[in-house]
């Protein structure tokens, strides 16, 4: 069955044509992706092929799902789209799983991208990018010596209170956002007190106050249970 040509804009891979619009809006007005098909599919009486890429990521028992921030979706992505979906050598119809969008968008889980992500963060005080950074580096896992050397050489700015605002937005904001804030600081300090660095932040309040706070029936992946402030 012929696919609606209203919306759709055309893109030519390997010299071939598809043809693609942004999906679905969510709440918040963001397209949530793209919806991609083959010329066939948009041909009477032939099926075609449908490449199915969202931006939204992903549930939260699967790794990566720290990494949740909208993307604009423009040409160059369709085209890595369906060059990553033509590469499964597979019929039918492909919607693309969290490591291909990844890498569609560039997203680099290495630990040296991370960490420098991190330290780029930590010196320009940009929290949300330093949270993200750490809870990758803190729920995928990582060698101690490389961490430790990490601390180490960031030492005099941590000592300095360069953590502190941080600590404040954990205080300041609600459920999710708090509890991501708040486990991510807990992977940086632990890394701290494992090397005697003295951070010198009093999180007793923080962590009143997120007691209080609405809980998630089990903690996302890579959360260890010393994290209690996500579940009852």
């Amino acid at each position: 069955m012929a696919r609606p040509k209203r919306g759709m804009r055309r893109i030519v891979v390997g010299g071939a044509d598809y043809f693609w619009r942004h999906a679905p809006e969510d709440d918040w007005g963001y397209a949530q992706g793209a919806d991609i098909v083959d010329a066939a599919a948009m041909t009477p009486g032939e099926r075609g092929r449908t490449f199915t890429l969202r931006t939204v990521k992903p549930r939260d028992d699967e790794p990566g799902w720290w990494d949740r921030q909208y993307e604009i979706i423009t040409p160059r992505y369709i085209r890595r789209a369906i060059e990553i979906a033509l590469r499964r050598g597979e019929r039918g119809d492909v919607v693309l799983t969290g490591p291909e969008v990844d890498e569609v968008f560039d997203r680099d889980p290495r630990l040296d991208t991370q960490l420098a992500i991190a330290s780029d963060a930590l010196r320009d005080a940009r929290w949300p990018a330093f949270v993200r950074a750490w809870l990758a580096i803190g729920c995928r896992g990582a060698p101690d010596d490389v961490l430790d050397d990490w601390i180490a050489c960031r030492s005099a700015e941590i000592v300095s209170g360069r953590l502190a605002p941080l600590v404040g937005l954990v205080g300041a904001n609600f459920a999710r956002v708090a509890y991501e804030q708040r486990s991510a600081l807990a992977f940086v300090l632990a890394r701290c007190e494992r090397i005697g660095v003295a951070h010198g932040l009093d999180l007793r309040a923080v962590d009143a106050k997120l007691a209080t706070l609405g809980k998630f029936p089990a903690r996302p992946w890579g959360i260890p249970e010393s994290h209690a402030w996500w579940t009852p």
